[in-house]
């Protein structure tokens, strides 16, 4: 058996020589018989002069330098004949400051320029140059001012080529510099394809982790698009690589006139990845952390692809594993993603709720091949129904939720009520028992900020209706509808209903409900209840009927974008962490549910969620239609209005429809 152990570095702990010999030692202790081929490999940063200079066969020399805040250091290169090898991290890298004292607007690039400069004075003609690791985002101006260049202000006076004096700089002279390196031809094998400034550039991805954080990315993100302009290189700042390490790369391909290419590549190359994985039976390759950034041009991901193409299985070993997360404010949530989508700048994956997903329909990939017929069977008929448009699943469901009555046992006592209700004419007949005792029958949220999906919608459904028909046009203001909100207005002309949350949107810890005056409510989750309330007077009954028993709930989805760049991987990522297995740990702990039929009870301790879980089947989740976010913009202040007696149920579902019909498609 034929094992490569093609590792990168481990960063700030092991070099890629070092994880290699590593893991070749844990391979002999279980296979000693096997032939290992270490092949420590690199995708630009740290490690990657090293690896080269390694299978170069070739010497090392070196060089007295200094750190990215000006420190004295040693680094070095790697030169057989009129080549060498230079990566950046060895002189101006990250690992060589301390955390506490990383300074990102006080740092440069000038010890590199300091190792460019010893190996072409050690006659070097061609140069093979590893970016990555850097602790710098000074887009390579100090490397080029070690090399001969000067940044200059208006007056003509010398400015520190560091992010912090930025602003000061009016002119750049590059000649000099490119007068020293007039001769030599220039590789960069850069470890990302990130362009120079944008939301994607250097400054916004890789500041945070050098220490830029908030309004200092988009100030220096704003002063590196000056300075390309004052350089007469604009042209440049949006090309594929030209971020990597703080910028170096642009100054080395739009200054100097280096070639980029993918770092991974160049070495597979060198050291004949290709040749050897023809040989191989298995690939062991790893990193310190994989994450967005293994897939956008790192190394993993690149000897992954090699070995793919040769069908050699492959086990990637990481020091951790990270998934990028990106939040959007529910109150701008769709204009930002659409934003995102149209600009194919949106994430791989994207958590959607079932009246969303038909806005995103022409976006998603589907799930089908990733969660494959067996896990799709297994989903709940209403979950299955509410993430399907035709044969195409919009989502991998993760979780589910359901809203049904929840009443409270001390309200009841205090009210003297026995029976707890099943159909609008129980609650009809128990809410004057509450009210000759100053209480209500229920808590309902008409607040326009409110959802209608967890208030109105499921009295609509109970009823018999919809919000939309099968032509896509609104449906709530029929027979079933106009019977629906009657209902509600009718309960709150007797003041059965909460007040203040028919005007209001009202904490739950402050409703009367919490308060013990109220008796039910199915806009409150019951889990959020059992800890205001105690277990043992929270009440969980079967939804309200009237002609049908239907409670709201929700399912949380993972969506494939078609724009993703990632989409085998995200497809497994998102089959995996919605796994009925793999989900329990994080169903439980924010007292969500299983899409999955016949999944064993998640909650058989509990008393409360227990029975919520029993009510699952009972669930509807919402219905598709591009404006169902829309449509509740303009139904739910009509609503308020017929509840509040400004308009009855008839006139304001009236107005409601035709507000809705520019919305409709």
């Amino acid at each position: 058996m034929r094992i490569i152990v093609a590792p990168d570095s481990f960063k700030e702990s092991m070099t890629a020589v070092q994880a290699a010999q590593a893991m070749a030692v844990g391979v002999r202790d279980v296979l000693p018989t096997c032939l290992i081929d270490q092949v420590p490999v690199s995708d630009g940063g740290e490690g990657f002069a090293e690896a080269v200079t390694a299978a170069w066969d070739a010497s090392w020399q070196e060089v007295t330098t200094v750190d990215a805040l000006g420190r004295p250091r040693t680094a070095g290169f790697g030169r057989t004949s009129d080549r060498a090898v230079i990566d950046l991290a060895s002189s101006v890298g990250l690992e060589h400051i301390v955390p506490k004292e990383r300074d990102v607007m006080r740092s440069s690039t000038i010890g590199l320029g300091h190792v460019i400069a010893a190996a072409v004075d050690a006659g070097a003609r061609s140069l093979l140059i590893g970016l990555g690791g850097s602790a710098s985002n000074d887009m390579g101006l100090g490397m080029l001012v070690a090399l001969g260049a000067r940044c200059l202000d208006e007056r003509g006076g010398e400015v520190e080529p560091v992010p912090a004096e930025f602003s000061r700089i009016r002119r750049i002279e590059v000649e000099p510099a490119r007068r020293r390196l007039e001769g030599v031809s220039i590789t960069v094998a850069g470890d990302v394809t990130n362009p120079l400034t944008g939301p994607h550039g250097a400054a916004a991805v890789f500041g945070p982790q050098k220490g830029l954080f908030g309004p200092a990315i988009t100030w220096v993100d704003g002063e590196v698009t000056r300075l390309a302009a004052v350089l007469g290189l604009s042209h440049w700042a949006c090309r594929p690589g030209a971020g990597a390490a703080g910028g170096t790369a642009f100054a080395l391909a739009a200054v100097l006139g280096a070639e980029l290419a993918t770092g991974i590549d160049h070495l597979a190359r060198v050291v004949g990845l290709r040749e050897r994985l023809e040989e191989a039976d298995l690939l062991l390759t790893g990193e310190g952390t994989v994450d967005g950034q293994s897939l956008n041009g790192k190394a993993v991901s690149g000897v992954l692809r090699l070995a793919c193409e040769y069908g050699v299985p492959s086990i990637v070993f990481a020091g951790r594993v990270r998934v990028d997360v990106e939040v959007f404010p529910w109150a701008k949530r769709d204009e930002a993603l659409h934003t995102a989508i149209a600009s194919e700048t949106g994430p791989d994956l994207v958590y959607l709720v079932p009246d969303q997903l038909s806005s995103y329909e022409t976006a998603i990939e589907p799930m089908n091949t990733y969660l494959g017929p067996e896990r799709t069977s297994a989903l709940l008929p209403n979950v299955a129904q509410a993430v399907t448009a035709g044969d195409r699943l919009l989502g991998a469901p993760l979780l589910i939720s359901s809203n049904p009555l929840v009443c409270n046992a001390a309200a009841f006592r205090a009210a003297g009520v026995t029976t707890y209700p099943s159909t609008w004419d129980d609650v009809t007949e128990m809410a004057p028992r509450f009210t000759e005792k100053g209480m209500y029958a229920l808590t309902y949220s008409a607040d326009p900020g409110q959802t209608l999906n967890m208030s109105f919608y499921p009295l609509l459904w109970q009823a018999g209706g919809s919000v939309f028909d099968a032509d896509e046009r609104v449906a709530f203001n029929s027979p079933q509808g106009i019977r629906a909100l009657e209902f509600l207005t009718g309960l709150a002309r007797s003041n059965a209903l909460e007040p203040d949350s028919l005007s209001a949107a009202v904490n739950t810890e402050q409703t009367d409900f919490v308060a013990g005056r109220s008796g039910c409510t199915w806009s409150i989750p019951a889990v959020d209840l059992a800890p205001l309330l105690g277990e043992e007077n929270v009440v969980v009954l079967p939804p309200l009927k009237d002609e049908r028993s239907v409670a709201y709930g929700t399912v949380g989805s993972l969506s494939l974008l078609r724009s993703s760049r990632n989409k085998e991987v995200a497809g497994r990522f998102a089959a995996f962490v919605t796994d009925p297995v793999n989900s329990v740990d994080y169903l439980r702990a924010g007292g969500y549910f299983s899409p999955t039929a016949g999944a064993a009870p998640m909650y058989a301790g509990s008393p409360v969620q227990s029975r919520v879980e029993q009510t699952l089947p009972n669930v509807r989740f919402g219905e598709p239609n591009p404006a169902a976010r829309q449509v509740m913009g303009v139904l739910s202040p009509e609503i308020q209005a017929a509840l509040l007696g400004q308009k009855s149920p008839r006139q304001a579902l009236a107005d409601a429809a035709e507000a809705a019909k520019p919305l409709l498609r």
